[in-house]
């Protein structure tokens, strides 16, 4: 897994800058395509509007990020200090991802509630979270404690049932493609990588990754492949609830290991976190001065 990247982004292909400045409407009123409602409900804060136009009529891409993927940080064209994220696919990925951000709702989740198409790419405008669990297990310095880890994995936990109540299982599920907030929330991003699967399928995907991941969580890395433990059993004790739900990870459904005592009792799983992420924040931040900022370059012009 490479270390997130950040750049500033060049020129891209957008219109040129009076193009931006100055939009025309023409035809008959009956012909005007409105934005697409998806998931219309009793929620309106639920629904994904679905523009027909290219965003950057309206934003301005400006820096390119390795965060679960990659993601644009655009500002505002009229208002500098609006930051918007942005991930874009390809334009034949639009249907399928539109009804899966169109109908996923979940504080687990990464969720979208407005998307562009333009003639090559479909963009979805996704919650901005500046860290991802890799970033956790990347900080040498930085261990969870039980606590914390119980909170990390419950939000986990609850985005992945979450995903099997409409069918669906992630198949890459890794530390690198979960979010964390500075807020102590953790989403489940790569949303494109979750696909329809059998129970026993499931069970067999998430019995690997869910140890892996737990495991990096405790000790900054995986035992053999097949092997869930730790190396380390003064800081997790064999008779911990940690150890206790990682060994139970590799042999029982995620509806299950809901309820293993280790997270069965987390009800304010954010607030435990929060001290976590910002020490990890700022380990970044620091890392940042010395390792990322030689590799800026410009992708995207100033002008666009």
């Amino acid at each position: 897994m490479t270390r997130p990247e950040y750049k500033s982004l060049g020129k891209r292909n957008c219109p040129p800058r009076h193009q931006h400045m100055k939009k025309s409407i023409e035809g008959p009123l009956r012909t005007l395509r409105l934005p697409q409602l998806c998931r219309l409900g009793g929620d309106i804060s639920s629904v994904l509007i679905v523009r027909q136009e290219s965003p950057w009529n309206k934003y301005r891409p400006a820096l390119l990020c390795d965060i679960a993927g990659e993601v644009i940080i655009a500002t505002h064209r009229s208002n500098p200090s609006q930051l918007r994220a942005v991930r874009e696919y390809p334009k034949a990925d639009a249907e399928r991802l539109i009804q899966r951000f169109g109908c996923l709702d979940h504080a687990n989740i990464l969720s979208s509630r407005d998307c562009y198409i333009d003639a090559n790419s479909v963009y979805f405008f996704v919650e901005d979270l500046p860290l991802t669990l890799w970033n956790v297990v990347s900080s040498p310095d930085i261990y969870p404690t039980e606590l914390e880890l119980a909170a990390i994995m419950s939000q986990i936990l609850d985005g992945l049932c979450y995903l099997s109540s409409f069918g669906l299982t992630h198949q890459s599920l890794s530390c690198g493609g979960i979010l964390l907030g500075t807020n102590g929330r953790v989403k489940i991003a790569c949303l494109d990588q979750c696909s329809e699967c059998s129970p026993t399928e499931t069970y067999t995907i998430y019995a690997n990754t869910i140890p892996r991941i737990t495991m990096a969580l405790m000790q900054k890395h995986e035992k053999d492949v097949g092997i869930a433990g730790v190396n380390d059993l003064n800081q997790w004790p064999v008779d911990s609830d940690a150890f206790g739900f990682l060994s139970a990870a590799s042999t029982e459904p995620i509806e299950s290991l809901r309820k293993h005592p280790l997270v069965a009792a987390r009800n304010q799983p954010t607030e435990d976190l929060v001290m976590l992420a910002r020490a990890v924040l700022c380990a970044w931040v620091s890392k940042s001065r010395r390792d990322v900022a030689p590799q800026v370059s410009t992708k995207f012009g100033q002008g666009s």
